[in-house]
């Protein structure tokens, strides 16, 4: 196992950690529902506050990301995800 894969994302960590321990659970359930059925999504009010502001945050790649294999790798899930899930 490398390195990169024994690496955490704190910031993603505070948030389902919020979730969690608050009232907000329905709230993702319904975002990652409505995320499944539709391409586009606007984040609203509806959401919890530290959900609403990680998915609207711009986080940039960190340096060893590769956006070509990402699209790669988006491609495949697109193609194979709802079998594989």
């Amino acid at each position: 196992m490398n390195s990169i894969s024994l690496k955490t994302d704190t910031y993603a960590e505070s948030v389902i950690n919020d979730v969690a321990m608050g009232d907000a659970f329905s709230d993702l359930i319904n975002l990652f529902k409505t995320l499944a059925d539709n391409d586009d999504v606007s984040f609203g009010n509806e959401l919890n506050q530290t959900v609403y502001t990680y998915f609207n945050t711009n986080m940039e790649l960190p340096d060893w990301g590769d956006q070509s294999k990402i699209k790669v790798a988006q491609d495949v899930f697109a193609r194979f995800g709802p079998q594989v899930a």
